[in-house]
């Protein structure tokens, strides 16, 4: 190989590194998800919640609400009026 070619290659694995790094800090980190019961104490039904804990990347935010959509339509056979919401 030569040195100019040696140097272009060295140079394509930096941008490539530098856009990894990039795209990385761009996605949405979570810590959790907390599904959320208020009950109805006046039918003996008392609230009470559910975390699915762990990080969780998304490549961003309409990946997420898609995701929390899911999540609410798997508890609503639990609950009838889950409320999700992140652990940042």
């Amino acid at each position: 190989m030569k040195h100019k070619d040696s140097i272009n290659y060295y140079i394509q694995i930096a941008i490539e590194i530098y856009n990894i790094k990039k795209y990385k800090m761009e996605m949405i980190t979570i810590k959790g998800i907390r599904i959320d019961d208020f009950g109805d104490s006046s039918v003996g039904i008392f609230s009470c919640y559910w975390e699915i804990v762990g990080e969780m990347e998304f490549d961003d935010e309409a990946e997420l609400n898609q995701f929390k959509n899911k999540i609410q339509e798997a508890f609503e056979y639990v609950t009838d009026r889950p409320i999700v919401s992140t652990i940042d």
